[in-house]
């Protein structure tokens, strides 16, 4: 599958190619979250280190703007069902192995 996906911004727009020729488009509203969005899935790291990276810089887009509550929550819980994936995945390829 190469390495997919991999993650474009396009003024205030993200594509998403899941493989080759095969995009989903979604509109964020923001071009420099847009960036900051394709600048972060560069990170090659796992995902809950990409949500915990954009959470943080959400704070910090701009400070006299509250981000709203929900997003933040929302970041995190998904960090936290990815990290216990990964774990689960993890203890999956273990058992295999032996």
């Amino acid at each position: 599958m190469g390495d997919y996906p991999n993650v474009r911004a396009n003024g205030a727009q993200i594509e998403i190619e899941l493989e080759r020729g095969f995009k989903l488009s979604a509109y964020v509203g923001d071009s420099n979250v847009a960036a900051l969005l394709e600048e972060l899935w560069s990170v090659k790291d796992s995902l809950a280190v990409r949500i915990a990276l954009l959470e943080k810089h959400l704070r910090e887009i701009d400070p006299r703007t509250s981000v709203d509550g929900g997003h933040i929550e929302l970041l995190r819980g998904l960090r936290h069902q990815i990290g216990e994936l990964e774990v689960s995945l993890e203890a999956d390829q273990t058992q295999h192995l032996c």
